[in-house]
């Protein structure tokens, strides 16, 4: 029996909703919506499983597109997707809570659209799900404030060095190096000695990324970053 996933699209273009329904297959109902207002009253309903939020909206644009999501107290995973000219400010979403990002370039495979969606709601449900079995104490990782670049540059440095590494193999070797690689499992233990807040990985993230620049390809290297800096938050979630 096919679970369905109910995915509520908050974009304008009908267009780019046109094309998502007919990406996403029998396992998903879609149902779409031109504003983040309308979205709103959607979302009240409360028959929805996850959010595909486009940033650029009538009613509203960029980063706050997803913080006024955010704000508003709904409970659902969501995956944002952007444009090529805004990727930037999808990633601060994702570093704010998003569960993942796609470019509208991306737009063009059922596999990934729907790989990406079911990864988006999987782990969404096993973090809420092991939050239940914390502590309401469980917070101590989020809690400081100063970065790790003032408090501690000299380490700062060295997980940049080290992130730069895992970036290049996670470019070289795709998807395979985040299960495999030693300097990822060291990397992610140093983060959680250290205690690293979302902003300590993403200052991280973006030294290692103006270190590696693109010489292996600027569209292998955007795709590598996306993941390593996915798959690096989602790790220090759980």
């Amino acid at each position: 029996m096919i679970t369905v996933i109910r995915v509520l699209y908050v974009e304008d273009d009908l267009v780019d909703v046109e094309l998502v329904k007919r990406l996403l297959g029998k396992e998903f109902e879609l149902a779409a919506v031109a504003s983040l207002a309308a979205a709103f009253e959607s979302l009240d309903s409360g028959k929805f499983d996850i959010v595909l939020l486009d940033l650029g909206l009538p009613d509203s644009a960029g980063l706050a597109t997803y913080q006024r999501l955010q704000d508003a107290g709904y409970e659902y995973p969501v995956v944002i997707l952007t444009g090529e000219d805004n990727e930037e400010i999808g990633l601060q979403a994702v570093a704010s809570g998003a569960e993942d990002m796609l470019g509208k370039s991306q737009l063009n495979s059922s596999a990934y659209l729907t790989r990406t969606l079911k990864y988006a709601l999987t782990r969404w449900n096993a973090r809420n799900t092991e939050a239940l079995k914390k502590p309401d104490s469980w917070e101590i990782s989020h809690n400081h404030s100063v970065s790790l670049s003032s408090s501690q540059p000299a380490t700062f440095d060295s997980l940049v060095l080290l992130y730069d590494q895992c970036l290049r193999e996670t470019c070289l070797s795709g998807e395979d190096a985040l299960l495999t690689s030693i300097n990822l499992k060291n990397l992610l233990s140093k983060l959680i000695a250290y205690n690293v807040t979302t902003s300590d990985v993403v200052e991280i993230h973006t030294g290692a990324v103006q270190r590696v620049g693109n010489n292996n390809g600027e569209k292998d290297m955007a795709t590598a970053e996306r993941r390593l800096l996915l798959f690096t938050l989602a790790h220090l979630e759980k």
